[in-house]
């Protein structure tokens, strides 16, 4: 149904991406190595050898582990590696920006905040547990950690090991912990992060640094997807997808599918769903479905949205389509 842009063919198959940033494609394959593609012509500009599935691309950067604990920020548009930073061990999650700093978390349970303009260390914290998400908004750093760590080895966690931390960077101290909690995390561009922990979702003012609405969903919030799109949430339930109002929390059945999704995205008056394998397209007006294509993925890692241009995983090979064209 819709115009097939371009394909990439790797080596191995897709382990973690697609990230668009500045007209550039960057995603990891299963062997060595980090591509960045020309987002418009599907041509290499350059690759990375690379340790870690856990990368993220903003402001023009790279920002991703390698051999030897290193630690890399690397330009996304020539592929050169600006400055590197040597951590105690490998990434345990993907990293996180700020305007002036990169955070990332090394899997010996350190969380390092680095200078992005010259690679140089800000503050180290030592956290002790297996960290698995970082998110930072106006100086509050929200993570999740689980087990502990000692003697350098990673103790798997019990249900009361798991933690979702709240720190606030201006005061060094701990805003708030939730204990039993591995939370769903989103981030919008206004101020807010949403989070779930015992099946209570939350919105949160980073700058007021105050709960604004907290409410129970009716189903269960899948790791890792809500998404945030115009003046709503919605997040992937059994045989559904759910939307909350951003502003008030009150929730509504968005739509009702035969399949479960796993994960979504929401572009262009388009809803993008992975469900088994499948990826189902329908209409955000009518809600009817229009399209499916096929992948062998499950994850949101493995799909992205950048304007009209649709980009999925399918074995080993990328592959982008233009959804403008029918």
């Amino acid at each position: 149904m819709f115009e097939n842009k371009w394909s990439f063919k790797t080596i191995g198959s897709i382990q973690s991406g697609p990230i668009v940033n500045n007209n550039i494609v960057v995603f990891k394959e299963w062997g060595k190595y980090i591509y960045a593609i020309d987002i418009l012509t599907g041509i290499e500009i350059w690759k990375f050898e690379a340790t870690s599935i856990k990368f993220i691309a903003e402001n023009g950067i790279v920002f991703t582990s390698g051999e030897n604990d290193f630690f890399y920020a690397i330009s996304i548009v020539s592929g050169e590696i600006i400055w590197k930073f040597k951590a105690d061990s490998s990434l345990s999650c993907q990293p996180a920006c700020d305007e002036v700093n990169v955070y990332f978390a090394s899997s010996l349970g350190y969380i390092y905040c680095i200078n992005i303009s010259n690679g140089k260390l800000v503050k180290t914290f030592d956290i002790k547990k297996s960290i698995t998400k970082i998110i930072i908004s106006n100086e509050l750093l929200f993570f999740s950690a689980n087990g502990y760590i000692e003697d350098n080895t990673i103790h798997s966690a019990v249900t009361e090991d798991r933690y979702f931390i709240i720190f606030d960077l201006s005061r060094g101290t701990t805003l708030k912990t939730y204990i039993n909690a591995d939370p769903v995390v989103a981030k919008n561009d206004k101020d807010f992060v949403y989070f779930s922990t015992d099946k209570v979702l939350y919105a949160m003012n980073t700058k007021s640094k105050s709960i604004i609405w907290e409410t129970h969903p009716n189903s269960t919030l899948y790791d890792g997807q809500l998404f945030i799109n115009d003046n709503y949430i919605y997040f992937p339930s059994p045989n559904s997808i759910q939307s909350f109002n951003l502003f008030t929390g009150e929730q509504a059945t968005f739509l009702q599918m035969v399949k479960t999704p796993t994960s979504i995205l929401i572009s262009n008056n388009l809803i993008f769903c992975m469900c088994s394998g499948m990826i189902e397209i329908y209409n955000l007006g009518t809600k009817m479905k229009i399209h499916t294509l096929k992948s062998n993925f499950t994850l949101d890692l493995h799909f992205s949205i950048f304007n009209n241009l649709f980009l999925y995983a399918c074995e080993n090979s990328f592959i982008c389509i233009d959804t403008s064209k029918k």
